[in-house]
């Protein structure tokens, strides 16, 4: 009820709404939930500006939800360039999420000792690796990467001879006019490129080795072309058919012919296929760890 002899009634109703949120946050700063503290503290402060010394102890909940994660890869045989950039691509999209509770770090800048021994060839974790993370350098998880299927194929141009005849019409002396197919060759050419990546993740706490979440992704990414080129007037080629040797005129190939003598002939390279499936399949991980809330 409101003391009618409270001078600011609207006070008192500031205080009957945030109170109840205010001894809540309180509750679980002490129960570790930092994080939810946080957002309660954020909630008072929408709604009344200022409220005691809630400022001060979102400030502070804020630093005890910090959210410490190492990025590691695990060692490849093969490919340890695009391991490496795809590490890099993952810690990007991560920090670019901006989320106020993750710290990033690559296992290189934080102990780059560790690097070798946190995960052994069986794929088993070093107990003592990640203790020594949580208490020596304060992170909560580390991320761990790796890779399988990775697929880089840059293919080579070929290129195919084929028949054709170019349609030239003739006028004669009297101005009557004929056609004649004259027999060329023309060249056809095609090419793919192609990447593909399987990787796989899991979210490993430093202070359990308890798995927190984990998956795999699956990406590909190709682009093909095929075109036609002919030194001669080339609206005026047609393909051709052959039959027991004797070749003709395809008059039905015309349009499909001349649309592969105007396709594209630049091909996208792997390098930029790589770099579309690591920024999608980093984006996936990146997202999956960002919705991730330690405190549920």
């Amino acid at each position: 009820t409101v003391n009618p002899n409270f001078k600011d009634v609207k006070v008192q109703y500031i205080e009957a709404r945030n109170e109840p949120i205010y001894r809540q946050a309180k509750t679980n700063v002490e129960k570790g939930k930092c994080r939810t503290a946080y957002f309660e503290y954020e909630a008072i402060l929408d709604d009344a500006g200022t409220y005691k010394d809630t400022k001060t102890l979102k400030d502070e909940a804020l630093a005890c939800a910090e959210y410490p994660i190492a990025v590691y890869s695990r060692p490849v045989k093969h490919y340890t360039a695009e391991a490496i950039r795809f590490e890099e691509s993952t810690v990007n999209s991560l920090v670019n999420r901006n989320n106020i509770f993750l710290k990033i770090f690559d296992m290189t800048s934080i102990n780059r000792r560790l690097e070798n021994r946190l995960v052994n060839g069986n794929g088993e974790l070093d107990d003592a690796s990640l203790r020594e993370l949580s208490n020596e350098d304060n992170i909560k998880a580390v991320l761990i990467l790796e890779y399988k299927d990775f697929d880089k194929r840059e293919g080579q141009l070929k290129k195919e001879n084929q028949t054709g005849f170019e349609r030239q019409v003739i006028k004669n002396t009297e101005g009557e006019t004929s056609v004649y197919d004259k027999k060329i060759k023309y060249s056809e050419y095609s090419r793919q490129n192609r990447v593909a990546l399987t990787v796989s993740y899991k979210l490993v706490s430093t202070e359990n080795g308890e798995v927190l979440i984990s998956d795999s992704y699956s990406e590909s990414e190709k682009d093909d072309i095929r075109y036609a080129t002919y030194g001669g007037d080339k609206n005026k080629l047609y393909p051709g058919k052959s039959n027991r040797g004797t070749w003709s005129v395809d008059e039905s190939g015309y349009r499909k012919l001349q649309s592969l003598l105007n396709a594209n002939t630049e091909i996208k390279s792997v390098e930029y296929l790589q770099r579309e499936i690591f920024k999608e399949l980093s984006g996936r991980i990146a997202s999956d760890i960002n919705n991730f809330n330690p405190e549920k």
